[in-house]
């Protein structure tokens, strides 16, 4: 077992998101965008640099500034398409609660893949993008009826 990677899933499952972006269309090419993002947050910028020092990518961060008394600053660690799925892919069995937005972002990337290189085409995966999508928005829910809308989505199984 790669404790690293475990440790990265752990700091996934409790500080980071895995999401399934729709962007808006391009009207040039008849298609919407969609993209995978991987995602931490934390208070602590010495975990966000261990992250960075041990998964080199092309890493996205953000520093937002707290005006607030009780409030600390925070960073946001972003890591898009491709190297997401790559990172997530690699993660995925260390996942305990995260890990139905892995398969689905393994699956968006999969769909990806298969158009790429094909511009000005009308999607004929829009359907499939769709559905992804919306079960990544379902399986990323967090409320009180959070298991019902998981299970009325097709996403969980079982009580």
């Amino acid at each position: 077992m790669n404790e690293k990677l475990a440790y990265l899933a752990g700091i996934i499952d409790g500080e980071g998101s895995i999401m399934y972006v729709k962007g808006a269309l391009d009207k040039r090419r008849n298609k919407y965008y969609y993209r995978v993002i991987l995602r931490v947050a934390n208070n602590d910028m010495t975990l966000i640099q261990w992250i960075m020092d041990n998964f080199p990518n092309k890493w996205y961060l953000e520093h937002k500034k707290w005006r607030g008394i009780n409030q600390d600053d925070s960073y946001i660690l972003s890591l898009h398409y491709q190297a997401a799925i790559n990172l997530i892919t690699q993660i995925e069995p260390y996942l305990v609660s995260k890990k139905i937005q892995a398969k689905i972002a393994r699956l968006a990337g999969y769909y990806h893949s298969l158009l790429r290189g094909k511009p000005g085409l009308k999607d004929p995966l829009q359907p499939v993008r769709d559905k992804l999508h919306y079960w990544m928005k379902q399986a990323n829910y967090r409320g009180k009826n959070s298991l019902a809308i998981r299970k009325q989505a097709g996403i969980v199984t079982g009580k």
